[in-house]
């Protein structure tokens, strides 16, 4: 099985990363806005830590736009993952 995927996996079943990741289903959001967005009570660090995570295993893509750092779901690894389930 691709390492990618297992880690994709394993990033997921973390709560707070599957909320972030589940959020960018709707849109691109700016990393600055997340705590807002999902209504979390976690730092600026510990939310760092989780969008590296998800980044890292190729979830999801940063994209800099000026001093923004917008989010968005890498479908390129969701269609892997689609793949992965169809039998």
């Amino acid at each position: 099985m691709d390492r990618n995927l297992i880690e994709c996996f394993k990033a997921l079943g973390d709560p707070i990363r599957f909320s972030i990741f589940n959020s960018l289903k709707q849109k691109s959001i700016c990393a600055c806005e997340f705590t807002q967005v999902l209504d979390l009570e976690v730092s600026q660090p510990t939310l760092s830590f989780h969008l590296k995570k998800l980044r890292d295993c190729g979830l999801i893509l940063e994209t800099k736009d000026g001093t923004r750092k917008v989010m968005s779901i890498n479908q390129e690894m969701v269609s892997l993952i689609q793949d992965y389930w169809k039998i």
